[in-house]
């Protein structure tokens, strides 16, 4: 939650009544983007595939399902002129794709390289194809690419401890409301793996 808060208003500084498209919003930064941006006001497309657009549409949402067709065609199709900000974990050259649904004015924050996962990338190509498409997304005409990290050098400590705090201390007020519900799966010691 403290990655989705810092995303949605630290780096995007998204305002209330904007739209925002959020790729694997099934998952745990997405979902809680989602969970986020409804108290905010700020309108949502998550992207998700088939049975998981579910958890999409629970947080009042519109679901895209990604198996379904062209998915920049579908949020041009709500979204004409582009979502206020793009929220992709997939990162490389998916970056394309996520400035493509976004405004001119607007912004593509990367969070992940899950396109090297998914293409058995090692870390060093990885971090190559990912740097080389920041760099072209930089310098294209359209809207600004950011890159977010939570953590500090070599990930020892938050890069700003006093924005982690006051973030953390907003988010356990909204759990203390009620207004956040985050999903707990319990899972029997035996099945840790799992987890």
């Amino acid at each position: 939650y403290v990655t989705a808060y810092q995303l949605l208003n630290r780096v995007a500084q998204v305002t209330p009544g904007a739209a925002v498209l959020v790729y694997g919003a099934a998952g745990g930064v997405g979902t809680a983007l989602l969970e986020l941006a409804a108290i905010q006001g700020i309108r949502a497309i998550g992207i998700a595939s088939g049975q998981r657009t579910e958890a999409i549409s629970a947080r009042q949402a519109r679901a895209i399902d990604r198996c379904r067709g062209d998915v920049v065609a579908q949020v041009l199709q709500h979204e004409p002129a582009g979502v206020s900000a793009t929220f992709d974990p997939v990162g490389g050259p998916h970056l394309r794709s996520s400035r493509r649904v976004t405004a001119p004015k607007g912004i593509v924050v990367s969070y992940g390289m899950s396109f090297a996962v998914d293409n058995g990338l090692g870390r060093l190509p990885a971090l190559l194809r990912h740097a080389f498409a920041l760099a072209r997304a930089k310098t294209t005409p359209g809207p600004s690419v950011r890159l977010y990290v939570i953590a500090g050098r070599r990930g020892k400590a938050t890069r700003r401890p006093d924005h982690s705090r006051a973030d953390l201390s907003h988010l356990i007020g909204l759990l203390q409301r009620g207004d956040l519900a985050p999903e707990v799966t319990p899972l029997p010691l035996t099945h840790a793996a799992d987890a």
